[in-house]
């Protein structure tokens, strides 16, 4: 999500879970599409309709595969690789790029490069390979890079800059630790309870809540 916090944009991504989570280039998507939220619409009113969201909604998609795949360069590489668009390419540009498929899609008929008949059969051929929920090619997720380089930079010399940072700023160790670190946390394994698995032994009656 995206939110406006004492007059400063603040993007706000999940964590990628232990053993998987959200897929790097879904991730990265996100962060772009939210960018382009606190981008284009900081100062815009609350969506008075559905309508009103959609068109919001979509701006922010495309200025997402605009900010992800820029025109003269993404074309530049699919016309290195013979220029056709086909699944296959978009897979080899996927690696590349760190992009979903189905995102170059769109953006190359943005761009006019495909017509929407086009799109319409590459669409298809995602379908029926499966790819809707599980594309070929693995991208990594989001590292928060230039937050550590930041923090470095601003307590050089100092042998632990998050402590600097912690004595400076007057924030909890933990806020800085979770900013710099994206990593999955398997600590967080032991704080969730499954509600579930207790109903089934018996250990939480049926319709309750467990307000620990």
């Amino acid at each position: 999500m995206s939110m406006h916090v004492d007059g400063v944009s603040v993007l706000r991504a999940s964590r990628p879970a232990p053993g998987g989570g959200v897929p790097g280039d879904r991730q990265r998507f996100t962060l772009a599409h939210e960018l382009g939220h606190v981008t284009m619409h900081a100062t815009w009113p609350p969506p008075g309709t559905a309508e009103q969201a959609k068109a919001i909604e979509k701006q922010a998609h495309r200025f997402a595969g605009a900010f992800l795949l820029p025109g003269d360069a993404f074309l530049s590489d699919l016309e290195a690789l013979g220029g056709r668009v086909t699944l296959t390419t978009l897979a080899n540009l996927k690696g590349r790029w760190g992009v979903a498929i189905k995102a170059m899609v769109v953006r190359l008929q943005n761009l006019g490069r495909i017509d929407a008949d086009q799109a319409r059969s590459l669409y298809k051929q995602i379908s029926a390979r499966g790819w809707n929920k599980n594309e070929p090619v693995t991208v990594g997720n989001e590292r928060a890079v230039w937050m550590k380089q930041a923090l470095e930079r601003r307590f050089l010399g100092d042998a632990d800059a998050l402590s600097a940072a912690v004595q400076q700023c007057g924030l909890g160790r933990s806020y800085f630790e979770s900013w710099v670190s994206w990593e999955p946390l398997s600590s967080l394994d032991a704080d969730v309870l499954d509600l579930s698995a207790r109903r089934r032994s018996g250990a939480l009656p049926k319709g309750s809540r467990d307000r620990r």
